[in-house]
């Protein structure tokens, strides 16, 4: 995939969206087995998770940005990726309302906190989708992405 945010050879925010997203799908996990009689230190778990998940995840954010600005306007993987941004955005704000939920004690969240985990996981299922859309898409490159991204580039 042709990214303007490379690291080694691979694109930044290819490589580092399963990381946020990971971290984040966790911590419906941890909180499932707080709600099943686990222990507290279940949900203070999750609250640490879904912490690191937002950090990481606001970092992701900036590297697709710079990647989205580098797409074609027009294209068909710009407008992909528009909705795969908005989602991700999405995501992290609706994580973020849950936790700020968890704030007060996080042993024990209130249960919109976990439901705002849930939707999350899934909305987040949905931005992958379109994720992969975009990889497939750019994959094999065209002369006009290669002309935007990489001027010199030859084949």
């Amino acid at each position: 995939m042709l990214s303007g945010s490379r690291a080694l050879g691979h694109a930044i925010p290819a490589e580092l969206v399963l990381l946020p997203l990971g971290l984040l799908s966790t911590s419906v996990i941890f909180d499932f087995f707080h709600l099943v009689g686990g222990s507290p230190r279940f949900s203070q778990v999750a609250y640490w998770v879904i912490l690191s998940g937002l950090t990481i995840g606001v970092a992701t954010l900036v590297f697709g940005w710079i990647d989205w600005l580098l797409l074609p306007r027009r294209s068909s993987a710009r407008k992909i990726a528009s909705v795969h941004l908005a989602i991700y955005l999405l995501v992290l704000a609706i994580y973020g309302m849950g936790l700020c939920l968890r704030g007060n004690d996080p042993a024990s969240p209130e249960i919109a906190a976990t439901f705002f985990s849930t939707v999350g996981a899934g909305l987040a299922l949905v931005g992958v989708t379109f994720g992969s859309e975009i990889h497939a898409r750019t994959r094999e490159p065209n002369e006009a992405i290669l002309h935007i991204v990489a001027p010199d580039a030859r084949r």
